[in-house]
């Protein structure tokens, strides 16, 4: 322990410095004695105790104990001043973006969406440990996200800040799942159709002091999503920059925790047309097209225009 290294630092210093350290609080931490340590050697020891300063460590090399202590000092000395070394050329290099570039990914991959802290403490519920949402509107690992999450204090979900999506959505959770799908089908930025299951009514605590109810779309997904309708009803302010969310009211705002999943652009399709209405829109197919191509009229009136 750190008693067994004091003391054995401690013998491998001369006579009088033992002596001067000897005075100090047992309990002094051993960076302190340090440094007292070295304000003696820079005045030098006193001329009487030469003799035994040199008799003291001639003993002392001879004691295992103390050699291999001594040895163990030097060795950690060594590896503290490496690492100094290394800290100060990783701070002068201009490649310092890309290596912290490079650790970050190495930490989405260990965690998920999350640093260590929100996934160990702040995340973490009793007896499940959540994983990262399934998107497969997009590639996991994603860095350049402008996205993030905050926490709803009453459900504990964590809701993705997506201004790219019209409706806000909360997953299906175990009382869904044997729930007939509705009328209403989702459609993501890559066509894929997600089904619904209807709706249902929460009220978030996002940290402003105040309650926002809202409906919201229960959907075949693994994420809750704060999406454009809920952000214009209570006028909230998206900064995708500083990962923060602001009550415009109020101007207070939360912090949000850093997403890697880029936008499901989530939109809703209209409902499948019966076959009564079907027949009048194929007889009449450039009333559906946005750009229809009119056909030419034949007229029977002539104008002529004389000219000198």
């Amino acid at each position: 322990g750190e008693a067994v290294l004091k003391q054995g630092w401690i013998q491998a210093l001369p006579c009088y410095v033992q002596h001067c350290l000897d005075a100090q609080d047992p309990d002094t931490a051993l960076s302190h004695l340090a440094r007292i340590a070295d304000r003696i050697m820079e005045r030098g020891p006193p001329t009487a105790s030469r003799t035994v300063h040199h008799t003291q460590k001639a003993e002392s090399t001879n004691d295992p104990v103390i050699a291999q202590l001594i040895k163990s000092v030097k060795s950690l000395t060594e590896a503290v001043s490496k690492m100094q070394t290394s800290d100060r050329n990783r701070g002068r290099s201009p490649q310092r973006p890309r290596s912290k570039s490079r650790n970050r990914s190495q930490g989405s991959r260990q965690s998920g969406q999350f640093c260590w802290y929100h996934w160990k403490f702040d995340f973490e519920e009793p007896g499940k440990r959540i994983t990262p949402p399934q998107v497969a509107t997009t590639e996991e690992g994603c860095l350049n996200s402008r996205l993030f999450y905050v926490r709803d204090k009453n459900s504990g979900l964590n809701f993705l800040v997506d201004t790219g999506a019209a409706l806000s959505i909360i997953p299906k959770n175990k009382t869904e799942l044997g729930r007939e799908t509705s009328s209403v089908t989702l459609q993501a930025a890559n066509k894929t159709k997600i089904a619904t299951f209807g709706q249902k009514t929460l009220t978030l605590d996002l940290g402003f002091r105040r309650q926002f109810p809202w409906v919201f779309t229960v959907a075949d997904l693994d994420l809750a999503i704060l999406g454009m309708d809920f952000l214009e009803r209570y006028e909230f302010l998206v900064d995708t920059k500083k990962r923060r969310l602001t009550l415009k009211e109020t101007s207070k705002f939360t912090k949000g925790i850093e997403s890697n999943i880029t936008s499901l652009n989530l939109i809703q399709t209209p409902p499948v047309t019966t076959e009564k209405f079907q027949d009048i829109l194929a007889e009449f197919p450039n009333l559906t097209k946005s750009n229809p191509q009119t056909s030419k009229t034949k007229l029977k009136v002539c104008h002529i225009i004389k000219t000198e």
